[in-house]
């Protein structure tokens, strides 16, 4: 496919909206700037207290947000509007509105600053753009800024103001000498390296989304996550404190690219979106409906892998992550992967569940793609304080299935994923299983608040997924089971080797993809013994002498059996299920 880089833009922070009483337009704020040459001031404001430095200004209105102290930042850190932008997300927050900035809420004693950049929706149709604003300066003697955390609070303190996607930081941290100014923030040129993650996705266009349209409120979610946490991800390289995790002396990967894999079909409507997200955009050659006459357009699993190896050299080393397209990470999910992957070739991530009765979801956005961002952006940030309170009443819940894989793209050479495609069972647990064999130190993590998310728990991929817990006579009294004779029964037959699969599938793509399944399974000998098709010619030894491949054993029969699925079907019962259907 055809690679496109997507230019760098700023995000625009808005967590929870600017006051429902904000006037237009503002007569104090100036607009038609150089964004990328003029230099000014930087305030950042967060309706969430994230941690130390964040402060309230008391003689403000009471709807004024937090806003970060600047007062040991230099000249009020002056910079381009970009750079102001990635400082800001960078301290968790977002440029302040130009209202907030008029409406001192700001004001900081003693401060010198007197312009900045803000967001002024006063403009065409009133969108939020970039302004100049001039603050209301205070005298030496004014002091209208609540007073700093002192030092001798404890960290459990620190721990129940930090926002809805940080954790507990070390006290002294965000205000020290060596918190990262704009001068420290990396170009990005400095976060070119020779050892980056790719994070590879598939996007797709959905024309049943009522909001959000071309993507879905899900997908939207998602890349303004991915986008904004990669941002952190990089912004706050060489600092410290940020996070409960580790600091690594050689880190795994050092830098976060977002390769988007989109179906030819899509690629026209989605363009501009992923544009502003994807740092590549690579265009899939065939989708499932190009191969097989009776199913819609689905991505393959390998083609998606191949995506994100097609923006890296052969010889350069770095870590794939692939997920779903509505697979949103936290705020340090980088973080967290990059600790967890150091010992392992290969490691799963069980998602959290955010009910969507715990969100404020819109019921209709017709608007440009800013507008959407925004709200988007809210929307993550409603999730993430949800993921804050896992466990508790309105907070995220734990799910059972892995949507998240990250490996050093050394394991492609050894195994290959076939003809297994996104959307339907049991790609995730065949993929599951393969690593489970393959990698080295394999392991899954369960999210927590650092983790990965998801909208809601609708799976609509159930309604032909496999049935549970009843008998072949009730299954076919229940399910019109007629599709099963529409397949070859020379390719039903693969479904036997199929180890994964623990109930009749009820549905023509999750019936396809269980046979797929099944054929990566087929027992092939070798000189150094049997071994499943989805080993690659070349590494049957490497096969052969890796501890868990106890995990899959070959029947008597000559069929697979998973032994680490304690609940799953035999070779036997997924025969009788060709003889009752097919």
């Amino acid at each position: 496919g055809v690679v496109a880089t997507a230019a760098i833009i700023p995000l625009i922070f808005l967590a929870s909206g600017t006051h429902p009483d904000e006037p237009l337009p503002f007569s104090n704020s100036l607009r038609g700037l150089d964004q990328n040459a003029e230099m000014h001031g930087v305030k950042c404001c967060s309706h969430e207290k994230i941690g130390r430095g964040w402060l309230k200004t008391p003689s403000g209105p009471e709807w004024c947000p937090f806003t970060y102290d600047t007062r040991k930042e230099k000249n009020c850190a002056p910079a381009t509007f970009q750079e102001a932008t990635i400082f800001c997300a960078a301290k968790g927050g977002r440029i302040c509105t130009a209202h907030e900035l008029e409406s001192s809420c700001t004001s900081t004693e003693g401060e010198r600053c007197e312009y900045v950049w803000g967001y002024d929706n006063g403009g065409i149709d009133h969108l939020l753009q970039p302004a100049v604003v001039r603050l209301p300066l205070l005298s030496d003697n004014e002091s209208t800024i609540a007073p700093l955390l002192s030092d001798n609070e404890s960290t459990a303190t620190a721990a129940i103001n930090t926002g809805p996607d940080d954790v507990a930081r070390p006290m002294g941290d965000a205000l020290s000498d060596t918190a990262p100014s704009i001068e420290d923030v990396p170009s990005e040129a400095e976060n070119v390296s020779s050892r980056p993650l790719v994070h590879v996705f598939s996007p797709y266009h959905d024309p049943s989304a009522e909001t959000f349209a071309p993507l879905n409120v899900e997908q939207w979610t998602m890349l303004v996550s991915a986008k904004s946490s990669q941002e952190r991800f990089h912004t706050s390289l060489g600092s410290n404190g940020k996070h409960d995790l580790p600091v690594l002396e050689h880190p795994p990967f050092d830098h976060v690219i977002l390769v988007c894999a989109v179906l030819k079909m899509d690629e026209e409507i989605l363009k501009d979106i992923l544009s502003l997200y994807c740092d590549h955009v690579v265009v899939l050659a065939r989708s499932t409906a190009e191969v097989y006459t009776n199913l819609k357009p689905l991505p393959f699993v390998q083609d998606i892998v191949d995506a994100g190896r097609s923006v890296m050299n052969k010889d350069d080393d770095y870590y794939l992550m692939l997920t779903n397209a509505d697979i949103c990470p936290s705020g340090f999910f980088y973080h967290l992967a990059q600790t967890s992957i150091q010992k392992s070739t290969a490691i799963s991530v069980n998602r959290m569940t955010i009910p969507k009765p715990h969100l404020t979801l819109p019921n209709k956005t017709d608007g440009p793609i800013d507008v959407k961002h925004d709200i988007a952006f809210n929307i993550m940030q409603q999730a993430r304080i949800a993921l804050n309170h896992h466990g508790q009443v309105n907070g995220a819940i734990a799910h059972p299935g892995q949507d998240c894989y990250l490996f050093h793209p050394s394991l492609l050479d050894e195994i290959s994923f076939g003809d297994l495609f996104l959307g339907y069972p049991r790609w995730a647990g065949t993929v599951d299983l393969m690593m489970r064999i393959a990698a080295i130190n394999y392991h899954n993590f369960q999210s927590n608040k650092l983790g990965t998310f998801h909208l809601g728990d609708e799976r609509p991929w159930q309604q032909e997924s496999e049935i549970t817990n009843s008998t072949e006579s009730e299954i076919t009294k229940s399910t019109d089971m007629s599709f099963w004779k529409d397949f070859d029964p020379e390719e039903l037959k693969y479904l036997v080797y199929c180890p994964v699969v623990i109930h009749p599938p009820r549905g023509v793509h999750t019936l396809q993809n269980v046979i797929n399944c099944g054929k990566l399974f087929v027992p092939r000998n070798s000189d150094d013994g049997v071994v499943p098709a989805f080993v690659q010619p070349g590494y049957e030894d490497v096969y052969m002498k890796t501890n868990s491949a106890s995990d899959v054993l070959i029947s008597k029969d000559g069929f697979p059996e998973a032994t680490y699925i304690w609940q799953g079907s035999t070779s036997k019962m997924r025969r009788a299920w060709i003889a009752s259907w097919g």
